[in-house]
């Protein structure tokens, strides 16, 4: 009895095992644990994921085509649009058109037919027109009559209209310093009765002197 208790290949077997057991245990259950943790963060992404992919839309954004792109681009060029206004409106007060000539089907067709990409404007906006050119015109006048001129003569024609109210013509004729003749209308004005010298006269100062 003593001697198996004294050996050491005895003493070293009853001390190692119950250490290597409890290691053992301590391995698998540390490995079962890590692969249960493994196993439960996969499942978690796999339903974040499909949970992110359920919710989210797509958008499906239509590319313009070259000649829808070519026509914005056209529309928004100012510049062009701003000089076709300007021979729009001289071509009014030249040929003393009416205004809703610009709400004509046939007027409107030779517009698109001559450029697709312009809109002609509202007969308010051409009106707005006409006063700014007009404005222009009158500082312009001034300038160049204070310059060009040192002698003219002015003629006046006095007219009733179908409303049998009458006004005043008043126009400048002069020669420039080219030596070429010139004549500008100074106003057009409705003269208030009575209509006698006086108050053409009247009329005819307060042209000069604006």
């Amino acid at each position: 009895m003593l001697t198996n208790l004294t050996d050491p290949n005895t003493i070293s077997n009853s001390d190692t095992n119950p250490e290597d057991n409890n290691t053992s245990s301590d391995k698998s259950l540390s490995g079962d644990n890590i692969s249960t943790d493994l196993n439960s963060i996969t499942d978690h992404s796999n339903e974040a994921s499909n949970t992110d992919h359920s919710n989210k839309t797509v958008e499906i954004i239509a590319q313009p085509t070259i000649n829808e792109m070519f026509h914005h681009a056209a529309g928004q060029n100012t510049r062009q649009k701003k000089s076709i206004n300007c021979a729009l409106v001289k071509w009014i007060v030249t040929n003393l058109q009416p205004f809703y000539v610009l709400k004509s089907d046939s007027f409107i067709k030779f517009i698109y037919a001559l450029n697709s990409y312009y809109k002609l404007p509202s007969d308010k906006h051409v009106k707005a027109l006409i006063h700014q050119n007009y404005n222009n015109s009158v500082e312009y006048l001034k300038t160049y009559l204070a310059t060009e001129i040192k002698m003219c003569g002015l003629m006046c024609d006095l007219w009733t209209a179908h409303s049998r109210n009458r006004y005043i013509g008043i126009t400048c004729h002069f020669i420039n310093s080219n030596y070429e003749l010139k004549e500008v209308i100074l106003a057009i004005k409705y003269v208030p009765y009575p209509y006698d010298a006086v108050s053409i006269k009247a009329e005819l100062e307060e042209v000069i002197n604006d």
